[in-house]
């Protein structure tokens, strides 16, 4: 939502074709996705946190930003919340399990893991790599903005919104 904000072309997850795309993804099907990069400037939500290091091959002068919550637990709650919604099969492929009761600690782990993992391989890539804490709200258009080269000063835009 702020990418969209900012005027960028965005793929999230409320168009239908992000559903179709975890698919591919967990099939190891990559030529969908690649073709869907050609039609918008950013992309949130799953599949795409799990495909940076395939984008950072493909587009060289991309930039990749690592949104998380305040801490562990937020992040936790929020997962509850998705994962309350219903049984959803993708869930299992990328956070270990597609029910929460019982199953805390392995999707804590999961983002704990993909938090580290990311981390590590933006280590030697600073200027493609931007971490923001979505809870920190309107604190986070000035790092945005800054790292995106976005020519906007205009930081009144309104409330950041939870998703970047």
């Amino acid at each position: 939502d702020a990418l969209h904000m900012l005027g960028y072309k965005r793929l999230g997850w409320k168009d239908i074709r992000s559903r179709q795309l975890v698919q591919a993804c967990i099939h190891g099907d990559l030529a969908p996705i690649v073709e869907q990069t050609r039609y918008y400037d950013a992309f949130e939500d799953l599949p795409w946190p799990h495909l940076y290091r395939e984008m950072v091959e493909l587009y060289p002068d991309a930039r990749f930003i690592l949104s998380l919550r305040r801490d562990d637990q937020t992040w936790l709650r929020s997962m509850e919340r998705h994962l309350m919604r219903g049984r959803w099969s993708p869930y299992a492929h990328f956070y270990g399990a597609d029910v929460y009761p019982g199953n805390e600690e392995m999707i804590l782990q999961s983002y704990q893991n993909h938090t580290q993992t990311v981390r590590a391989f933006f280590g030697d890539k600073p200027h493609r790599f931007l971490e923001i804490v979505v809870d920190d709200g309107d604190a986070n258009w000035a790092a945005l903005i800054r790292f995106l080269g976005n020519p906007s000063d205009d930081l009144s835009m309104g409330a950041f919104p939870k998703s970047v």
